[in-house]
């Protein structure tokens, strides 16, 4: 009697375990996509990336950005090489504007065109938050390159945004980005991101490299590397306007 009591007392202790584990709610999917928001990069920041585009026959180009965010605005301004220097890439909550200082026009783009080239969206290299424009799903636990992570299904919130839903890996210790993959609203695979190499950036663990894969053609990839970032406080609103910009203030 006294075994068969343990034994159920343990059968219910498993169930109540895999219930936990396997279960999570619509607020606590928003929650944790929240924190591996913060951790891939503050409200606040600035900071400088290097981009490189890969082609097949061994074919890339090697560009060099400065990074503004302020909240739900972003500025990105090409540095190197100098024939697209003075290039600014801008982000004002779900407008985006491309300026271009030979002509000195500036022109609205799409989240979900590349506007810099290569693999990366201008969603992508202007991303604000994925817990704003998404909303999550859990789908269990997964390991991803020997890392325990959480598995989740992001759906997105309205039809312009760049992608239909995402898979979705994060660190189950740190709550860290690992993999994310994303599909467009026909369920066809585009890319794949990978992220790796964490190192502290402003007081917090990040990725320092993303990289991005075509799904049809492996041979097409854009690799990103965050060389700086640092949490910048006095910024001003204005710099994040067009008008601002083509005043050529910000190079």
């Amino acid at each position: 009697m006294k075994q068969l009591i343990i034994s159920t007392w343990c059968f219910l202790c498993c169930l109540l375990f895999n219930a936990w584990t396997l279960e999570m709610t619509q607020e606590q999917v928003t929650s944790l996509i929240e924190r591996a928001d913060k951790n891939m990069a503050p409200n606040q920041y600035e900071s400088y990336m290097t981009i490189t585009d890969y082609k097949p026959a061994g074919k890339y180009t090697t560009s060099r950005y400065h990074f503004y965010r302020k909240g739900n605005k972003m500025v990105g301004i090409i540095v190197d090489p100098p024939k697209q220097r003075g290039q600014i890439f801008l982000r004002n909550g779900d407008d985006m504007w491309m300026y271009l200082p030979k002509s000195k026009k500036i022109t609205r783009i799409g989240a979900k065109e590349s506007s810099m080239g290569g693999e990366a969206s201008n969603a992508d290299l202007l991303r604000i938050d994925l817990a704003k424009d998404y909303r999550g799903s859990f789908q269990g636990f997964e390991q991803i390159n020997g890392i325990r992570c959480y598995r989740l299904e992001l759906k997105a919130v309205d039809r312009s945004l760049a992608y239909d839903h995402v898979l979705y890996w994060v660190s189950k210790l740190e709550e860290i980005s690992v993999k994310s993959e994303y599909y467009s609203l026909s369920g066809k695979k585009l890319k794949t991101m990978y992220f790796s190499q964490n190192k502290l950036f402003a007081g917090c663990m990040r990725p320092s490299v993303i990289e991005i894969v075509n799904a049809k053609n492996t041979a097409y990839r854009t690799v990103i590397v965050l060389e700086i970032m640092t949490e910048k406080f006095i910024l001003n609103d204005n710099m994040f306007t067009p008008s601002y910009i083509k005043r050529g203030n910000l190079y």
